[in-house]
C-alpha cells in the first residue's frame, strides 16, 4: 500500500516534515514545489485541490492531508506524530482532529449559510445535503477510491471557482472545510471516532 502525506504549506517552518516516514508532498503558496499555488485563496483548500489535480493519475492508495504547521490549537498531537502513527486502514475517510464535531443545518450553525449561499458551484456535481455531521479544521485521511469518485474535471471546476471567487479566505475555505467528507464519500455523516481507532500511539 502506497501512503502519502500532503502538506499544505504557506509560511510555516517545515523542519518537522523530515520526521515523517511516508512519502511527503509539500504543496506551497510561498516556496517552489512540483504543484505550487500562486494564488492565496481558500487557505489549505487551494493546496489540497492542487495536489489532487496534479497527481490525479498517480495518487497514493491512502493520503493524509494536513496543514503546514506542526502543532495547532485544533490538534492534540504534533503533525509528524499523527503522520507516523495513523492507522491508514481505519476507514476510507476520517479526520485526524478530534475537536469541533459539528451537526450542521440551517438553524443550529450560522456558518452553514456559507454553503447555502455558494451552493451554485456544486450544482450538477453533488446533491444538496439537508444537514451534515463532520469534524472541522480539514485534516484527514482519504482513500484513493474516494477521491476517484469524481473525475479530475470536477476538482478543476471547484478549484476554478476558488481562484475566481471574491469571497475572503475565511469564508471560501469553510465552504469546502465542511464538505470534504461528503464530497469524498457521499455520506452526510462522518462517524465520530476515538483516537484509539485512528492512531497506534496517542
Amino acid at each position: 500500500m502506497k501512503t502519502g502525506v500532503i502538506v499544505a504549506h504557506y509560511k510555516e517552518n517545515l523542519d518537522w516534515v523530515k520526521n515523517i516516514s511516508s512519502e511527503v508532498f509539500v504543496i506551497s503558496k510561498t516556496i517552489e514545489s512540483p504543484a505550487r499555488v500562486t494564488h492565496n485563496k481558500g487557505n489549505e483548500t487551494a493546496l489540497y485541490f492542487e495536489f489532487i489535480i496534479n497527481y490525479y493519475d498517480s495518487l497514493p492508495d491512502k493520503m493524509l492531508f494536513v496543514h503546514g504547521h506542526q502543532n495547532s490549537y485544533h490538534q492534540d498531537f504534533l503533525a509528524d506524530h499523527i503522520a507516523n502513527n495513523v492507522l491508514w486502514d481505519a476507514a476510507d475517510y476520517f479526520s485526524v482532529n478530534r475537536r469541533d464535531y459539528y451537526q450542521s443545518n440551517f438553524v443550529s450553525l450560522p456558518e452553514w449559510m456559507y454553503i447555502v449561499n455558494n451552493w451554485k458551484v456544486f450544482e450538477g456535481y453533488i446533491s444538496f445535503p439537508e444537514n451534515l455531521r463532520y469534524y472541522s479544521c480539514a485534516q484527514f485521511v482519504v482513500d484513493k477510491k474516494c477521491v476517484l469518485r469524481h473525475n479530475k474535471e470536477t476538482y478543476q471546476h471547484f478549484n476554478n471557482w476558488l481562484i475566481n471567487t471574491s469571497l475572503d479566505n475565511f469564508v471560501s475555505a469553510r465552504v469546502f472545510e465542511y464538505l470534504w467528507h461528503y464530497i469524498f464519500t457521499g455520506d452526510i455523516t462522518e462517524p465520530q471516532r476515538e483516537y484509539s481507532e485512528i492512531l497506534s500511539s496517542f
